[in-house]
């Protein structure tokens, strides 16, 4: 999913910032974060 998706699926509107914060979160979390 991209940001832009990840954002649309949020219940209420959030910064780009935010939901960058949230992914990378999201992306650790998995161990799928790429370097």
């Amino acid at each position: 999913a991209t940001l832009r998706e990840l954002g649309q699926v949020l219940s209420k509107p959030v910064s780009k910032s935010t939901v960058e914060y949230r992914w990378r979160k999201i992306e650790h979390l998995a161990g799928i974060s790429s370097e």
